[in-house]
This record gives structure tokens, sequence and C-alpha cells, in this order.
């Protein structure tokens, strides 16, 4: 995440890594999660840290999320790995 907001020139990104469970954080913009837990589990974690109006992405398999009704599914495949992945933006 560091490297893309430095790429990206991105001055007023704030990088917060911590775990959900255990920060005292509230009313994010965006909270984002790496293939964790369950889709369902992950969002829980994360929607007591957004604002209203937030935004959740997540990381899953493409498999993990076929038929799910999201805000957003990008779909992409990581170079000689075979597997699909999406990014998956929930609200």
């Amino acid at each position: 995440m560091n490297f893309v907001k430095n790429e990206l020139e991105l001055k007023n990104l704030e990088i917060i890594q911590r775990r959900a469970e255990t920060s005292n954080l509230k009313s994010m913009d965006i909270v984002s999660s790496r293939a964790v837990g369950s889709l369902e589990e992950d969002f829980a974690r994360a929607k007591m840290l957004l604002k209203k109006g937030g935004r959740f992405l997540t990381l899953k398999s493409k498999r993990m999320v076929e038929g799910l009704k999201a805000k957003k599914i990008w779909h992409y495949r990581l170079p000689q790995e075979e597997m699909e992945y999406a990014l998956v933006e929930l609200c």
C-alpha cells in the first residue's frame, strides 16, 4: 500500500496497518482486507471501522465471489499463477 501511495504521489493518504479487532479506529473512508477470512467475517470486522458512506475493499479468489452482489468486482490474475482473483468493493 505504501508503494502504491508513493508511486501515485498521494500526499493526503494515510496508510494504517492494524488488526480491526484490536484497533480503536472509527470513521475510516476506506477499509481494505486481504484474504483473511470469509467475506462475511471480513465485512463484519470492517463495517465497525467505516464512516457512513465509507468503502470496503477485499481480495478474494474468483470462486469465492461468484454470484455475489457487490458494488464493483475487478477480476485479475497474478503473473505466473493460474488462479484468478477478485478485488471486491462491497460498499
